[in-house]
């Protein structure tokens, strides 16, 4: 999607890096070392830094998700009762 909107405005996306620790692709960033596409999973850590500006996307953008656990290990009733709820909530909301 991003190298689509790129080519539309007639730019090039040209992906440096790929950051996994939050601070460090702040402080990156702050310096005017580049963009950044974020989860908006925590937004309050990005809308504090004093350095960084954040606009969301014009279009939501979907991900699709999902569970993982190791199938030879023990899982605890909390877990499974939690895999059958977002299960259930997946066939109630495609």
């Amino acid at each position: 999607m991003l190298e689509e909107q790129f080519r539309n405005h007639g730019l090039t996306l040209r992906v440096r890096h790929r950051i996994q620790h939050s601070v460090t692709l702040f402080e990156m960033v702050a310096q005017n070392h580049g963009v950044s596409v974020i989860l908006n999973d925590r937004p309050e850590s990005v809308n504090s830094h004093p350095g960084i500006v954040i606009r969301p996307f014009e279009e939501p953008v979907w991900l699709e998700t999902g569970l993982i656990w190791n199938k030879n290990k023990f899982l605890s009733k909390c877990a499974k009762e939690f895999i059958r709820f977002m299960a259930q909530y997946a066939e109630q909301h495609p």
